[in-house]
């Protein structure tokens, strides 16, 4: 019976964190599907989880880890939004600037030599 009951708190814990989550994307602009949203939110949670493990540690949290689980997912979406997305459009922006460059000439430096050494 304890097995059941722990596996049905593990079901709401995760059904409460998805909620949070797909809340907390909405409330930050966040509209993508969910593979690609969980995919760009791995490296901002990396990023940020030791932090908010060290600050939850000196300060007394209520609601204990899933209060510092649903911190750390809050303080990811707001590195990728912060952050993560507005670098990537600064790089987008960089990537077709270079493409639409024209190359640069050739010299005759550059020209292969005939018949030479």
């Amino acid at each position: 019976m304890h097995g059941a009951f722990q596996l049905a708190r593990l079901g709401r814990s995760v059904s409460r964190f998805w909620l949070t989550f797909r809340s907390a994307g909405r409330l930050l602009g966040v509209q993508i599907g969910r593979d690609k949203r969980l995919g760009d939110l791995a490296y901002p949670l990396y990023v940020i989880h030791v932090p908010v493990a060290m600050l939850a540690s000196a300060v007394a949290l209520p609601g204990g880890a899933y209060a510092r689980v649903v911190i750390a997912w809050a303080a990811a979406l707001a590195l990728l939004r912060a952050v993560d997305i507005p670098l990537e459009r600064l790089r987008q922006r960089f990537v077709r600037g270079a493409m639409r460059r024209p190359a640069a000439p050739a010299t005759l430096l550059d020209q292969p030599q005939m018949g030479g050494a």
